[in-house]
């Protein structure tokens, strides 16, 4: 199991056993270099953990829990977590402050901890068999344990198309589960195994049996009791607090033993984390911060020349205008369709899941460069749009919100043009979707979604696209999730009473569930970084910065359409004033010029060929091959839509996804091969009831 994850942590491994229990660990070693192996146990040896992450308050935890009269052997914040725990049990999990996901061992109430961070950042996977729970950060980890078999979750898929991805706790293999953000499980340890486990077969399959506490301890945004006219002393102070808070997070992300780099795109939110970066590196007397971007080569051989280009994907002028004025040492990687083909099918390995948009391709060889750079910790933005209001999604709820008090007002339709400003030198022809509703075409919305009243009403166009996608996959998988059972699964883990928030309120939540966790911060994020053995951290998903967001006022998230004027206003100080006032441009890579047209790759035709769809069980082969022919004569003049383009990729990756995961007929990813396991020398403790604690040298 450890071996199959390997590149999440190159540095060192090791192994514990105890009775009923086997924990393993491959390690990425960022804070105490010598003496935070994990596994790890406590003193008493009552307590042990192996963990993925980092908690980036252990400083203060630590001095905290010395005051209370507790020693330490180690400076790893390993350590300070079973100390945690040792101090206030359970309740411990809610004082992290950081991105971990954690299974810890308590002999002593005899329990199993599975704990994941409040805002998703690392995985957790498990499989609750009749005998057994088996966990891991990655799937291929419990397929690897021989317990379990990869299958498909018909369900799972029809998310992802109509999602891009499988929100909550759903996931595209059938009885694997992701243990949700904010959620702790414990399981009772004599339950694991025994006779009455399998007596219960079915209860326990339905997720009850055997555990004895399931709760969420944190949610990333605290329920806001809505806005309140307020002086504006009252929003100078706001202002304040964010801009302490989100320096205070930058700070505590740099706390490392290695050198800590930052992704830098050019936009907003990525300059604004290394302006601050430079500044607490230059108090420290420490060097000018090392960033790092995505360039993207455009047909003739060159770099694209920024945003607003002919293709529309390239932000290198924006990014050297903040290299210039921040003077950091920047570094930056050329992509072209060459090197985004060459990356496809390493991308799903890692991805583990279809995938409709090729934006975690680019991902996966930024990460690559990173690490061959000498580099394994980045900040880096994500989060700032879902909690500060920067997406059009947001600024579409509220449209609509607007026009439906006046349905019949041209000046309100009028404004709909701001909108999407960027789809039309990217898809050639704007939104599909958005344009059909202005014309009232668009079907199958529930009512209330359809007039901007209905708690999914912000993401009513987005799932009524994906819906569309749907008629290219078997009847099975369209059959398997109705909207009200997808809409129910997303709800779940929203949340209490989140549908009485207002419109831009519920989008957030929204946005968060169901695109931040499942496909920003996992496809798009941890496995392309954890790939090469990089960590990505994530300033503005800082609780206390999050809690900060969550209180803010509508005008101070959104402004008619101008998203962000709070961070903005931060901002204005510490970057040239082109960058703070940049609209926002949204991450994309290409899919059409890459994979698509007249000279698509052999690889992409093999894969959609009518001989491989005919095969492939997962799809309609009439209505796939039909959209095959159709991606295949695109061309400049004559461009994919936006969904014919996710559709054909989505179609394209589920392919290549299901023989290498359902099928096996590919083999392992690259980077899982360059990384050896266990041959760096460690150490392993195994721990038996009957026996004294015996540590080994682990061979080479």
């Amino acid at each position: 199991m450890a071996r199959s994850i390997a590149h999440r942590g190159p540095d060192g491994s090791g192994v514990f056993c105890a009775g009923r229990i086997g924990l393993a660990h491959a390690r990425l070693a960022v804070l105490d270099r010598e003496g935070g192996a994990q596994p790890m146990s406590s003193a008493s040896r009552d307590l042990t953990i192996a963990y993925n992450g980092e908690v980036f308050n252990h400083v203060e935890l630590r001095r905290e829990l010395e005051a209370d009269g507790r020693g330490f052997t180690t400076h790893s914040d390993t350590e300070v977590i079973l100390a945690a725990y040792e101090r206030w049990g359970a309740d411990a999990w809610e004082r992290l402050e950081g991105q971990f996901a954690l299974a810890l061992v308590d002999r002593n109430r005899r329990l199993l901890h599975l704990v994941r961070d409040r805002a998703g950042i690392c995985p957790l996977l498990l499989a609750r068999l009749p005998d057994s729970v088996v966990f891991a950060s990655e799937a291929k980890a419990i397929f690897a344990s021989g317990r379990v078999d990869a299958r498909t979750d018909p369900a799972g898929i029809n998310a992802v198309f109509r999602n891009w991805s499988s929100p909550g706790s759903r996931t595209v293999y059938e009885g694997v589960e992701s243990l949700e953000p904010g959620r702790s499980v414990a399981f009772a340890l004599d339950a694991i195994g025994s006779r009455g486990w399998r007596m219960a077969h079915l209860e326990a399959l339905q997720g009850r049996n055997g555990i004895a506490e399931c709760r969420t301890y944190a949610r990333l945004r605290m329920r806001r009791s809505g806005n309140t006219d307020v002086s504006s002393n009252d929003a100078v102070s706001r202002e304040r607090r964010v801009a302490d808070s989100l320096r205070t997070a930058v700070r505590l992300r740099l706390r490392a033993d290695i050198p800590v780099g930052a992704y830098l795109s050019g936009g907003l939110d990525s300059s604004l984390l290394v302006a601050l970066m430079s500044d607490e590196l230059r108090r420290s007397g420490a060097d000018r911060p090392v960033t790092f971007s995505i360039r993207f080569r455009d047909e003739r051989g060159g770099c694209a020349a920024g945003a607003g280009d002919a293709c529309g994907f390239d932000e290198g002028t924006w990014q050297r205008r903040v290299v210039e004025a921040l003077g950091t040492d920047h570094r930056e990687v050329v992509v072209g369709r060459e090197e985004l083909v060459g990356a496809l099918d390493a991308a799903i390995a890692h991805a583990e899941t279809p995938l409709l948009r090729a934006g975690p391709l680019p991902m996966l060889l930024l990460a690559r460069f990173v690490r061959a750079q000498g580099i394994r910790v980045v900040l880096t933005g994500e989060g700032a749009d879902e909690l500060f209001g920067g997406y059009d999604i947001f600024k579409e709820s509220r449209y609509r919100a607007f026009l439906a008090r006046d349905p019949s007002s041209a000046m309100r339709r009028a404004l709909a043009s701001r909108l999407h400003r960027q789809q039309p030198r990217r898809v050639g022809g704007g939104s599909a979707m958005w344009s059909a509703f202005l014309a009232g075409h668009v079907r199958d919305l529930e009512p209330s979604s359809a007039d901007g009243a209905g708690p999914f009403a912000s993401h009513a166009l987005r799932w009524q696209a994906g819906s569309w996608m749907l008629r290219f996959l078997a009847p099975e998988i369209r059959e398997a999730l109705d909207r009200r059972s997808f809409e129910e699964g997303i709800a779940s883990s929203l949340p209490p009473a989140w549908g009485q928030l207002d419109e831009l309120d519920r989008a957030q939540e929204l946005e968060i569930g169901a695109f931040m966790v499942p496909y920003l911060l996992s496809s798009q994020g941890d496995r392309m970084l954890m790939a090469s053995g990089v960590e990505g951290r994530y300033p503005y998903l800082d609780g206390a910065l999050a809690a900060e967001a969550a209180s803010l006022r509508t005008e101070e998230r959104l402004v008619g359409l101008r998203e962000k004027p709070l961070l903005r206003r931060i901002a204005r100080g510490l970057l040239p004033a082109e960058i703070a006032s940049r609209p926002k441009w949204p991450y994309r890579s290409p899919i059409q010029r890459a994979f698509f047209g007249a000279s698509a790759p052999s690889r992409v035709r093999d894969a959609l060929s009518d001989r491989s769809l005919a095969r492939n069980p997962l799809v309609d082969a009439r209505a796939a091959r039909a959209l095959a022919a159709r991606a295949f004569d695109a061309s400049a003049s004559h461009p994919l839509s936006e969904r014919e383009e996710m559709a054909a990729f989505g179609l394209l990756t589920l392919t290549l996804w299901h023989e290498r995961f359902i099928e096996r007929r590919t083999s392992a990813p690259i980077a899982a091969r360059q990384a050896p396991f266990l041959q760096n020398p460690g150490r392993s403790a195994c721990i038996r009831p009957e026996a004294a604690v015996a540590c080994t040298e682990i061979d080479r």
